[in-house]
C-alpha cells in the first residue's frame, strides 16, 4: 500500500498574501516524509487531473457570512460526504481514526 500524501494550507500565508497583494505558495504537499510548498495543487488519477487546488487572495468564494474562502478544491469526480457535520467529539482528530 502506498503511503498517504498529506495536503493542507498555511492560513499566515494566506493573510499575508491577502494583505500584501502577494501570491506566495500557502500550500503544503507532504509525501514520504518530506514538505514542499506550492501555489496551485492538482490532484491525478490516471494522468487525468481530477482535483485542483485553487487559490484566489483577491477574489474569494463569497459564504453569505463576509469574506469567503480564498483557498479551496474543486473537482469534476463525485463527491462522497461521510459526515455532513462531525460531532464535537470528533473535531481536531485524524480522518483515519474516527472512520476506522
Amino acid at each position: 500500500m502506498s503511503q498517504s500524501t498529506i495536503i493542507h494550507v498555511i492560513p499566515s500565508i494566506i493573510r499575508a498574501n491577502v494583505a500584501n497583494k502577494t501570491s506566495d505558495p500557502a500550500i503544503v504537499v507532504r509525501q514520504n516524509n518530506v514538505e514542499r510548498l506550492a501555489g496551485i495543487v492538482e490532484i491525478r488519477h490516471k494522468g487525468k487531473v481530477v482535483a485542483r487546488i485553487c487559490p484566489q487572495y483577491d477574489n474569494p468564494i463569497p459564504n453569505g457570512m463576509g469574506e469567503g474562502a480564498r483557498v479551496w478544491i474543486e473537482t469534476t469526480e463525485d463527491v462522497t460526504l461521510e459526515q455532513e457535520a462531525w460531532p464535537v467529539e470528533h473535531r481536531g482528530q485524524p480522518c483515519n481514526t474516527i472512520l476506522a
